[in-house]
């Protein structure tokens, strides 16, 4: 089951003294089986819950003067249970899925792993298409052990596509995975 909350966080409390992140009521917590998440939004976005979920996604990050259904750049989370599965299946069957949905046109490419805030690498892959236009840029998986999770990158053509995927690394560069842990007993 997908169990996330939404967090008011206090700024600064988690990310340091990061200027780039602003830790507030669209700041997605999720609580994994072996870590625990923090996923703020970027600048100017706001966290949406239930029309990405009913999109299939768990959660989706808008520009805040824009509606969920007409966004001109959304990144989509998804949060899966691995349940024994690998992450090289994960992405072998989105591979796959994404070129059936596409065509064999659409060149998806791993480039370098995008280091998330404690420095963990999220595996990261470019959508593109010689000819014609692709929404879904980029996507990220962050291996957490007992769930990945993954970051997807979908634009409008009217979107230069350089500046959506910058925003799109420095979420994956903000997003913050930590160890689960108890307080301790006196």
């Amino acid at each position: 089951m997908r169990q996330f909350l939404i967090a008011i966080l206090l700024a600064g409390s988690v990310f340091g003294s990061s200027k780039d992140v602003v830790l507030d009521s669209n700041t997605a917590f999720y609580d994994g089986e072996n870590l625990r998440y923090v996923i703020p939004a970027p600048r100017q976005f706001k966290l949406v819950v239930e029309e990405a979920y009913a999109d299939g996604y768990s959660m989706a990050f808008v520009p805040k003067l824009e509606s969920y259904d007409s966004a001109s750049v959304m990144i989509g989370v998804n949060i899966y249970k691995l349940r024994g599965t690998s992450l090289d299946s994960v992405i072998m069957n989105d591979t796959l899925s994404l070129r059936l949905h596409f065509g064999r046109q659409v060149d998806m490419r791993e480039v370098q792993p995008l280091p998330t805030a404690n420095g963990e690498a999220a595996r990261t892959f470019y959508l593109k298409r010689e000819k014609g236009f692709v929404p879904n840029a980029a996507l990220a998986y962050f291996d957490g052990g007992g769930e990945v999770v993954i970051f997807e990158l979908v634009l409008t053509e009217s979107v230069m596509r350089s500046k959506a995927e910058q925003l799109f690394s420095d979420f994956v560069r903000n997003f913050k995975p930590s160890k689960r842990g108890t307080l301790g007993n006196r």
